[in-house]
């Protein structure tokens, strides 16, 4: 006993309360951090959906562009696709076209704007 009238058993006790106390209050503030991160990743989110919802094109210049089909004859669309079929036919095969994985680049050639 010392002179506080506590023992070497009982200050270890109270400092593994001390601990514990502790170890529960870093847990919740960990926890209320990441929920305030959770918000923020949330919120971030919706402006970027927002933002490129406000930027996306009309359907008209869309449809201009030929990204989106109209409605079209099924008559051409059978046309467009026979004239593709056509041009598939007149391919070559893909194990002529396919080029080595160890074959050297032509001399000369230039990969993203670097030489070689």
């Amino acid at each position: 006993m010392d002179e506080h009238g506590h023992t070497l058993a009982e200050y270890a006790a109270m400092l593994r309360r001390r601990r514990a106390s502790y170890r529960e209050e870093a847990e919740e503030d960990a926890s209320e951090l990441q929920a305030q991160h959770r918000q923020l990743a949330q919120l971030r989110a919706v402006e970027r959906l927002s933002a490129s919802l406000a930027n996306r094109p009309s359907e008209q210049a869309l449809l201009e562009r030929h990204i989106l089909r109209g409605d079209e004859e099924p008559e051409l669309l059978a046309a467009k696709r026979k004239r593709l079929e056509g041009f598939l036919a007149g391919r070559p095969p893909p194990e002529v076209v396919a080029v080595p994985p160890d074959a050297a680049p032509p001399a000369g050639a230039t990969f993203a704007g670097s030489s070689l």
